[in-house]
C-alpha cells in the first residue's frame, strides 16, 4: 500500500466514529475527497427522520441535528470511450453507486488503544480496520489511481459514505430517501463490506427484538405470591427458541444459501432485570437477534414472535418491539452488475467467485426501496469484524482497490479529459 493511502487509512481509523459520533470523520472525509471528486456534499438528516417507517431504533435517544452523511459524485460527462454497442453487454455510460459506512462498533472488552491503528505482519489492526474503514481506504486508492491515469467515468459514479450502518442502516436510509426525492437513479450498487474479495449477490437478514416483561415485586420470603418478570423473560426466551427452531428446520437448503454453516442463528444478547438478589424483579428487558433467509420475510418473522409470546401462559404483561427490521436481498447471478464485478475481479488478479453475505447490511435498502441490483464486495474477513483483534491485510485492501478501479471503468465507461 502506498504511503498516501496508508496515511489516509490510519488517520481515518483514529476517529472514534461509533454510531452517533461520526460527524468529525464525515467532515474530514469531505475535505479529503474534494480534490478527487466533482461534487462533495455533507447531506443532513431530514427533519422528523425518526418518523420514517423504515427508521431503526436499537439505540434509544439518538439525535440527528447537526449530523450528516457524505455524498460525492465523479464523472457523468459521457459519451464513453469505446462504449459498447447495443447488444454487446449494455449500451453505456451507466451510473454506479458505491456505499461504505463510516460508523464502527464500540471497542471490545479488553481491547486496548482501539482507535490507535497499528501495522503488524502486513495488516492494520484496530477498531473499524475491517468493518468498514479498510473498504473506504480501498475506495480512496481507486480514486487516486483514476486521477493518475487521467481517467474519468463517463457515467456517474456516486459515493455514499454513511452513518449508522451498525445500528440499522439509518444513514443509507436517509440517502436513499434523498435519491427518491430527487429522482436520482443508477444501474447498479456496490455495498462495501468484508467479503474476502468475493462478489456477494445475496444477504441473510434479521430482526432485532426487545421484549419487556412485567411482574410483581416483593421480598424473597413472599415470592410464592409474586410473579417474577425475570422468570417471564426466561419463558420468552424458550418460546422464541421453539419458534426459531421450527423456522430453522424449514430453511435448510434455501437458495442461494445452501451449505451455509449456522444458516439461521438466534442470539439473546441483553437481559436486564432486578435490583437486588433477594427481591422479586418487577420488570425485565430481553433483547436479541432473530435471523432469517429469503424463504420468509421480516413481517412473517415479527408476527411469529408476537404469536409465540402471546401463547405463552407465563407471560401476562409482555410487550415486544422490533427496533431493527431488515429484509434479505438477492440479486440474480446473471445481472449486469454481477457479471461486470466478476470480470473486474479477474482483471485485478482476483479469482472471480460468487458468495452470499451471512449478516444484515444496507444492500436491501437499495434493492427494496429503489429497485436497483446490488452486490457486496470488499477486503477482509467477516470473522475479524467487531473482534478484539480486528485487522485487515493491507495487500488485500490494495487488491480490492484494483477491482474497484476496473469496475468503475468498465461499468461507467471512461473519458479522458
Amino acid at each position: 500500500m502506498r504511503k498516501e493511502t496508508l496515511d489516509f487509512f490510519s488517520e481515518l481509523m483514529r476517529f472514534p466514529s461509533t454510531p452517533g459520533n461520526e460527524q468529525q470523520a464525515m467532515e474530514w472525509l469531505a475535505r479529503r475527497l474534494r480534490p478527487l471528486c466533482d461534487e462533495v456534499a455533507l447531506v443532513p438528516f431530514p427533519e422528523a427522520f425518526a418518523e420514517d417507517p423504515e427508521f431503526s431504533d436499537p439505540i434509544p435517544g439518538m439525535r440527528y441535528e447537526g449530523r450528516a452523511n457524505l455524498r460525492a459524485v465523479l464523472g457523468g460527462a459521457g459519451p464513453a470511450e469505446g462504449a459498447p454497442a447495443a447488444g454487446d453487454r449494455a449500451p453505456g455510460p451507466r451510473s454506479l453507486v458505491i456505499n461504505a459506512h463510516v460508523d464502527v462498533v464500540p471497542p471490545s472488552e479488553g481491547q486496548v488503544a482501539a482507535f490507535e491503528p497499528a501495522v503488524r505482519d502486513g495488516a492494520l489492526h484496530g477498531r473499524g480496520a475491517c468493518d468498514d474503514k479498510g473498504q473506504i481506504a480501498a475506495l480512496y486508492e481507486a480514486l487516486l489511481t483514476l486521477r493518475e491515469d487521467g481517467i474519468r467515468p463517463a457515467g456517474r459514479l456516486v459515493l455514499h459514505l454513511v452513518a449508522e450502518e451498525e445500528n440499522g442502516g439509518n444513514g443509507t436510509l436517509a440517502l436513499v430517501r434523498e435519491a427518491q426525492r430527487s429522482g436520482e437513479r443508477a444501474e447498479g450498487v456496490l455495498v462495501m463490506e468484508p467479503t474476502g474479495l468475493a462478489v456477494a449477490t445475496a444477504s441473510r437478514s434479521s430482526v432485532w427484538f426487545r421484549v419487556r416483561t412485567r411482574g410483581q415485586s416483593g421480598h424473597v420470603g413472599s415470592s410464592a405470591q409474586r410473579r417474577s418478570a425475570l422468570a417471564g423473560a426466561v419463558a420468552a426466551m424458550r418460546a422464541i427458541e421453539r419458534r426459531h427452531a421450527a423456522l430453522r428446520d424449514r430453511s435448510r437448503g434455501v437458495a442461494p444459501f445452501e451449505g451455509m454453516e449456522n444458516h439461521l442463528p438466534l442470539t439473546f444478547g441483553v437481559l436486564h432485570a432486578g435490583t437486588w438478589p433477594a427481591s422479586v424483579p418487577a420488570e425485565a428487558v430481553l433483547e436479541g437477534v432473530f435471523a432469517f433467509l429469503p424463504n420468509t420475510d421480516r413481517g412473517q418473522v415479527m408476527a411469529a414472535i408476537r404469536e409465540c409470546l402471546a401463547a405463552e401462559e407465563d407471560l401476562v404483561d409482555a410487550e415486544v418491539s422490533f427496533p431493527f427490521r431488515h429484509e434479505c436481498h438477492v440479486t440474480p447471478p446473471d445481472a449486469m452488475i454481477v457479471q461486470e464485478a466478476l470480470r473486474a475481479a479477474e482483471a485485478a488478479g482476483i479469482a472471480p467467485r460468487l458468495s452470499v453475505f451471512p449478516a444484515s447490511n444496507d444492500a436491501w435498502l437499495y434493492a427494496t426501496l429503489l429497485g436497483i441490483p446490488v452486490i457486496l464486495f470488499g477486503a477482509g474477513r467477516l470473522e475479524d469484524a467487531h473482534a478484539s483483534g480486528e485487522r485487515i491485510a493491507l495487500a488485500e485492501v490494495d487488491r480490492a482497490s484494483r477491482m474497484l478501479r476496473a469496475l468503475i471503468a468498465a461499468f461507467c465507461g471512461v473519458v479522458r479529459p
